[in-house]
């Protein structure tokens, strides 16, 4: 967990992420999911096989510039994947964006949004 977040957690926050795990057997799905996730090779495979067909979309990246398991060749791929993004690079960000950096992130979709709706609605007046 402390590799996922690069603010570090109040004693709060870490209780309410270990909770669910206080009894050893609800531990399991911690060690089931990773090899869950090397299983799924192929439909992972097959979905980045057909992420081009997404590429038309605008997307906002959010990244965590901390992140130790998502690095920079990875969000690369991805703003190549889509030519129409927008990337909102969180310095001070790992894994766990969401808490590390929760106000830029809302700030960031909030912005990216009205953008998107007010292009749209430009577009749609247009034609």
């Amino acid at each position: 967990m402390f590799k996922g977040v690069a603010t570090g957690l109040s004693d709060r926050e870490l209780a309410m992420y270990l909770g669910p795990f206080a009894q050893r057997a609800s531990r399991a799905p911690t060690h089931i999911s990773p090899a869950q996730l090397r299983g799924a090779a192929p439909f992972l495979a097959d979905i980045y096989r057909d992420l081009p067909t997404l590429s038309d979309r605008p997307a906002l990246l959010t990244w965590g510039m901390k992140d130790f398991a998502f690095q920079t060749p990875e969000r690369e791929r991805f703003e190549t994947l889509f030519p129409k993004h927008e990337t909102l690079l969180l310095e001070n960000a790992a894994h766990f964006i969401q808490e590390d950096a929760p106000d830029e992130i809302v700030h960031a979709i909030r912005k990216w949004h009205r953008q998107m709706f007010s292009e749209k609605r430009v577009d749609d007046a247009s034609s």
